[in-house]
């Protein structure tokens, strides 16, 4: 029977197959281990890790390296400022980009070294999209803080993310979701939620009771509105209404899905 991983280890596969293993913990460089878990030459270099002080893991990294760029601007203000979406979305790329490429100086990182990486990807188009966006971001940043003259993304040529997109709902198929979910249920008030404000997923799931004022819902958008600290004030329709008053309080702390 498999055995699970030793604590904070992660595992993925390389583009050659080969199963790689790191030691991931908040605040750290990630420590590649050797051999497969639980062997002894696993055991010793993951004990040493686990041993060994954050300060010292990130002092050992070369200030000219790819990894040592990424970490620098991921404790920056810059990435600090992104929306809390944003930043956890970028983090997974960079810190998969600096696990691949971080003993790389990113001072020799050419435009046709971009072109690819960026093409190695481009099966899983949306996937390379962030990708290439993300990278652009870290590049630009070290522009903007005098470490490169010039960003080796410059030019990269994007994919195109334009699809058929989802089909609108129209009254008959609210209608019928409605017939399935009737009053009471938490998918009927996941739906008229959603009517009622039009908001993007990664607000919905979090908006609950303690977003209702007045009559109104009153929240902070992740995104579009974050900089500006402004609050979004809709009022409820009685269907949002009828919905909520038939859910038991105790289940409204997050209304939404």
């Amino acid at each position: 029977m498999r055995r699970k991983l030793p604590k904070y280890v992660n595992a993925y596969t390389d583009h050659t197959g080969k199963p790689r293993f790191y030691l991931r913990r908040r605040g750290q460089r990630n420590v590649a281990l050797p051999d497969l878990p639980w062997s002894p030459q696993f055991m010793e270099a993951y004990e040493q890790a686990l041993a060994t002080p954050p300060s010292a893991i990130f002092n050992r990294v070369k200030q000219d390296s790819v990894e040592w760029l990424v970490h620098d601007y991921l404790a920056s203000e810059t990435f600090k400022a992104l929306a809390a979406e944003t930043q956890r979305t970028r983090k997974n790329v960079l810190l998969r980009f600096a696990r691949e490429h971080g003993a790389k100086r990113y001072r020799m990182l050419r435009r046709e070294h971009v072109v690819l990486m960026f093409n190695e990807k481009k099966v899983k188009r949306f996937a390379a999209r962030n990708w290439l966006k993300t990278v652009h971001a870290l590049m630009q940043y070290a522009v903007d803080t005098n470490k490169l003259a010039e960003d080796p993304t410059i030019g990269v040529k994007n994919v195109s993310g334009q699809t058929q997109g989802y089909m609108t709902w129209l009254e008959p198929q609210i209608e019928q979701y409605r017939a399935r979910h009737p009053i009471g249920t938490m998918p009927r008030l996941a739906l008229e939620l959603l009517l009622n404000i039009a908001a993007r997923r990664s607000d919905a799931h979090v908006i609950g009771q303690q977003h209702v004022a007045d009559g109104k819902i009153v929240w902070r958008p992740s995104k579009t509105l974050r900089s500006t600290g402004k609050l979004l004030r809709i009022k409820m329709l009685p269907s949002l209404q009828a919905a909520l008053a038939a859910i038991p309080k105790e289940a409204r702390v997050q209304m939404a899905c």
